[in-house]
């Protein structure tokens, strides 16, 4: 990935904390609270780490000569490194798909396919955003499934009622 498709990919990430944060402060049910929470920090953690490959990046792009280009490689390789194993082996974060959350038993499931799952710390990231936001950023979001194979696929949030298809 260049720099410049790390910065779009940070800014991405950002905004989707941002969208969570804001939607926080209209939930009150203590699930999706906690989710929120949860989703806000991990795409926080995300941002901090794409941030730390773009300095090392920027500071390798600006290095004056090989010396230290070579001084600074390895802050590049590290951070990288980082970028590549970090936050994303344990967190998918879904922004296309629905997630259905059932209140009575505490279960969730990702629409139309996904099977139940009771509620707990292994839930995907998921948040609601719209589709002209989606639209306007399908090619960083194609471009970090392509580099990293995390799938990027909830547009909304629904509740359901204790009888449910399965």
């Amino acid at each position: 990935m260049t720099l410049n498709d790390y910065e779009k990919l940070r800014d991405t990430v950002a905004f989707a904390s941002r969208f969570i944060s804001t939607s926080l402060m209209f939930t009150h049910h203590p699930v999706a609270r906690d989710y929120h929470t949860r989703a806000i920090e991990q795409l926080q953690t995300i941002t901090n780490t794409i941030s730390t490959v773009v300095k090392a990046q920027r500071a390798f792009d600006e290095a004056k000569n090989d010396a230290a280009r070579e001084a600074i490689s390895d802050d590049l390789m590290e951070a990288t490194l980082a970028f590549d194993m970090a936050a994303f082996n344990d967190a998918p974060v879904h922004l296309g798909d629905h997630l259905v959350i059932d209140n009575a038993t505490d279960e969730f499931r990702i629409a139309p396919f996904g099977r139940w799952l009771p509620l707990n710390d292994n839930m995907p990231i998921t948040t609601r955003i719209p589709l002209p936001e989606l639209d306007r950023l399908y090619d960083v979001l194609e471009n970090l499934y392509e580099e990293t194979g995390i799938n990027i696929t909830a547009q909304e949030i629904r509740f359901v009622p204790v009888g449910r298809d399965d």
